[in-house]
Parts: structure tokens; C-alpha cells; sequence
């Protein structure tokens, strides 16, 4: 039986997508990244278009969900040491 995509998160453009996707294929879970067409041909990265929206499997989708949310607590915590 298939296991259904469930959207994780949604981040502003393709190369931080990237490199989320990067990150949990490392771990062993696969995803998809999902982006309107005209934000990807023109490779924007703010707004509407630029969104990347990030799907995991249903079952992998609970170990994906921490290991994102730390890294976007180390990213944001990062930023503000700026």
C-alpha cells in the first residue's frame, strides 16, 4: 500500500527547500518539494511564488516534524545573535 505525502512545512525559496530535503534524505525519509511553476522558472524566493511547500510520508511525517522544528529554532536563534 502507498503511504500519502503530507505537507510538513512551507519555506521561502527553492535553495532553502534544498537543503531541508537534503537534510531528511540524509535521515532516510524522502520528500517532495512542491513550488508554483512561474516562481520556480523565474527563481523567485519571497511571496507567494517563492514558496516551497515541503512533503514527507504519513508515517515518516512525525520524525520530520522535530527534526525541522529544530532546525528552524537553531536558525532562528542564529539570526538573532546577529
Amino acid at each position: 500500500m502507498l503511504d500519502p505525502y503530507v505537507s510538513l512545512v512551507t519555506v521561502s525559496g527553492r535553495p532553502e527547500a534544498e537543503f531541508i530535503k537534503s537534510f531528511l534524505n540524509a535521515e532516510g525519509i524522502g520528500c517532495e518539494l512542491s513550488q508554483e511553476a512561474a516562481g520556480s522558472v523565474f527563481g523567485l524566493s519571497v511571496g507567494t511564488l517563492g514558496a516551497v511547500e515541503i512533503l514527507v510520508p504519513t508515517s515518516k511525517a512525525g520524525k520530520a516534524r522535530r527534526m525541522v522544528d529544530e532546525y528552524l529554532a537553531r536558525k532562528k536563534g542564529a539570526g538573532d545573535s546577529d
